[in-house]
């Protein structure tokens, strides 16, 4: 609790640079039948980028972004200081538009 509350404390200052980080959501998305196989290794993976805004309280939305070369969905991230949310509202509904990928595959 106190590495914790130290590493809160960094964060504020670092949040004084930015408005906001944009991070992947996941470092990859997986395929069902990948999930089935393994599902506690794999999902443990998905919170590489984003583990931290839980445990430092910050703000985030997820946003869909399109489409890789292989067809499966990607998507970022926007991370804001804890109770900043109406601040990403914004700048994700405009991503969001511009990627006009919906909110996912649509087969």
């Amino acid at each position: 609790m106190h590495r914790l509350r130290e590493l809160r404390r960094r964060t504020d200052t670092e949040w004084a640079k930015a408005d906001f980080l944009l991070l992947p959501t996941s470092p990859t998305i997986y395929k069902l039948e990948d999930m089935r196989a393994d599902p506690i290794r794999l999902n443990a993976r998905f919170g590489t980028y984003t583990n931290f805004v839980n445990f430092l309280g910050c703000s985030a939305i997820a946003v869909p972004a399109g489409f890789k070369s292989d067809g499966l969905p990607f998507g970022v991230t926007l991370v804001a200081p804890p109770f900043h949310d109406d601040a990403l509202a914004s700048p994700a509904a405009a991503m969001h538009a511009a990627a006009n990928c919906g909110a996912g595959c649509a087969r």
